[in-house]
């Protein structure tokens, strides 16, 4: 039972941030401290894959072949960041100008800020998916408010265009009747036209009333706070532009039906009027198809930002959810910096750090050396087979100089040992100048090198 749990422990601990290695030297309350860390890293890993399985799954329509392996990728991309920062959290273990004064690490510093203001960002993301999987009914019907809101200004906005059309096109056909007709046939035309000049003029007050609605709605809409007042001026002037706007779609539908009933008798106007008709009629069954579209692009929509808002806006508790998750992020980081102030785990790990750089120090050393000597060889080499002519012909001039300047070129040419010159005491690290130890004579020696006594 005991080899289980310590297997689970240290299992939880490769979750930390921190070698098992180490980890495995300390003490038990150690050991249960990065297991901890290593739970809410576990717990993090979850929450962004549910955060980005649930955002994912309703953007595309509650696909879950594709939501499952993109909530996998984010959860591992969020969670390597997390370790790295974890990592990061670690004080400064090697030799440093710092450590050798002995200057304390603080916990808030600029860098720690930065680090852990990116973590309670990406926190407050993950955290909204979250929130409207756990709120969303709650927020039903000011979401149905906001969908009627929107359906209302987009039918509003298009609208105005084409009713624009449907005038321009009532005023160009009756400047033809003014100029074709007398006023006798003028006045009877213009009686059978009355149902299409009462649509036009019930589609311009249509237009003037919900923009004046609008505005007002506008205004209440980029307030952060509404009061009473306020919210019920708001309910009400949503439920007139509603009955505005679905009296206008009914009228638009039975227009059609009607329009057909009107006739004029006039043949050299007929054509025209037959053209007018139609180009009319395309005009309001255009209406009729922004209408259809517009309800089905809001039904296909989930809104899914506004839900965030109006949960963050409406439902404390969503709060509380938003909090929790950024104190699992933040809290473990804490933990962490906390287990400086505990013996064991950073003394073994200090000790196995310098010794992994020296030991790696003292193979440049080497390799650095071997280098060197290689290069002077060829070097030596090189100038060797230079002057190998020279002392030929020396050796032929003067055979007694020749033996003397050969033998001082192979002295000066010998191979020796080289090693690399180190300006610090304490290389690699460099925090302490080296310091040349010289004995010197005293005094009475000094001058009796300057007034040498007389034998």
């Amino acid at each position: 039972m005991n080899k289980t749990a310590n297997s689970f422990r240290l299992f939880l601990c490769t979750f930390s941030g921190e070698d098992n290695f180490i980890i495995k030297k300390c003490s038990l309350s150690i050991q249960i401290i990065f297991a901890s860390i290593g739970v809410f890293v576990i717990a993090v890993f979850i929450g962004c894959f549910i955060s980005a399985y649930e955002f994912f799954h309703s953007l595309f329509q509650s696909n879950s072949f594709i939501s499952i392996p993109i909530g996998i990728t984010w959860a591992m991309l969020v969670t390597n960041m997390y370790l790295l920062l974890l990592y990061t959290v670690s004080p400064a273990l090697l030799p440093t100008k710092n450590n050798r004064n002995e200057k304390k690490n603080e916990f808030f510093t600029t860098s720690m800020f930065f680090r852990i203001s990116f973590m309670s960002l990406l926190a407050i993301i993950i955290a909204q998916p979250l929130n409207v999987l756990f709120f969303n009914n709650s927020i039903g019907t000011s979401l149905k408010k906001h969908i009627q809101e929107e359906k209302i200004k987009m039918i509003t906005i298009a609208d105005s265009l084409l009713i624009k059309n449907e005038v321009t096109l009532f005023q160009d056909f009756n400047n033809q009747v003014k100029l074709s007709c007398n006023n006798y046939e003028i006045d009877k035309i213009q009686t059978n036209l009355s149902i299409i000049e009462a649509k036009i003029n019930s589609d311009k007050v249509f237009i003037n009333q919900s923009k004046k609605k609008l505005s007002e709605l506008t205004k209440l809409d980029n307030k952060v706070w509404l009061n009473n007042k306020e919210d019920i001026s708001k309910n009400r002037l949503l439920n007139e532009l509603s009955v505005l706007t679905e009296e206008e779609i009914s009228s638009d539908e039975n227009f059609l039906t009607e329009v057909e009933k009107v006739q004029i008798s006039n043949q050299f106007l007929l054509k025209e009027f037959v053209k007018y008709k139609k180009n009319l009629k395309d005009a309001i069954n255009k209406k009729i198809e922004i209408y259809n579209k517009l309800d089905y692009l809001l039904s296909q929509s989930n809104f899914y930002i506004k839900r965030i808002q109006l949960i963050l806006f409406e439902n404390p508790f969503s709060w509380i959810t938003t909090i929790v998750v950024c104190l699992l992020f933040l809290l473990p980081i804490y933990v962490k910096y906390k287990v400086r102030d505990k013996t064991g785990f950073y003394d073994q790990k200090i000790d196995l750090e310098k010794r992994i750089v020296l030991d790696e120090y003292s193979k440049f050393k080497m390799n650095y050396s071997k280098l060197l000597q290689r290069n002077i060889v060829k070097y030596n080499y090189k100038s060797l087979d230079e002057l190998k002519d020279l002392l030929s012909k020396l050796s032929i001039v003067n055979k007694k100089n020749f033996k003397i300047i050969e033998k001082h070129i192979k002295e000066e040419y010998k191979e020796e040992v080289v090693s690399k010159y180190e300006y610090w005491a304490d290389n690699p690290f460099r925090t302490i100048n080296k310091f040349d130890h010289k004995n010197l004579a005293k005094e009475e020696d000094f001058l009796k090198t300057i007034y040498p006594e007389k034998v």
